[in-house]
């Protein structure tokens, strides 16, 4: 898993992320919007860029600071267990496999992630989710690092 990049206007640490309940489905919990709450988000790190998520920001002008991102690049673990959405049949798996909902019950997977193509495949029924991100249920880091990001120019892709 490539370093991931965490933006928000807070200090991150593990006691500071916030625990994700297992109400019906991890994909549930916000109402109208297939996103769950608590947990940790990210994406990943793209230097001098950020991520596909300060980018989606700037995009759309969601969110977006006045001089500078601040974040953390966060080193993912090598034992790191991911659950990855990269097509629709992918998507369907997480919804209906019950021994696939058992493992992550039991917290077998660390986390969700999304990619470029799962996003694409997947946008009409992950509303919510805008990019490539990744959905960390526990703190599954080895390093992080403070890190700024001038804004710069506006980028539309």
């Amino acid at each position: 898993m490539k370093r991931q990049l965490w933006v928000h206007g807070t200090e991150i640490s593990r006691e500071k992320m916030r625990p994700f309940s297992w109400k019906s489905s991890p994909l549930d919990n916000v109402q109208g919007i297939r996103k769950p709450k608590g947990g940790l988000w990210t994406s990943t790190y793209i230097p001098e860029r950020g991520s596909a998520w300060t980018q989606w920001c700037l995009s759309e002008d969601f969110s977006v600071p006045q001089e500078r991102w601040q974040g953390y690049v966060l080193t993912p673990r090598r034992n790191t267990i991911l659950y990855t959405i990269d097509t629709y049949e992918d998507y369907e798996r997480l919804l209906y496999d019950l021994i696939l909902w058992a493992r992550m019950l039991r917290r077998e997977y660390d986390g969700v992630h999304l990619t470029e193509r799962g996003e694409s495949e997947t946008r009409r029924d992950l509303y919510g989710w805008d990019c490539e991100s990744t959905f960390w249920f526990k703190w599954s880091f080895s390093h992080i690092e403070y890190i700024e990001i001038p804004i710069g120019e506006r980028v539309h892709e």
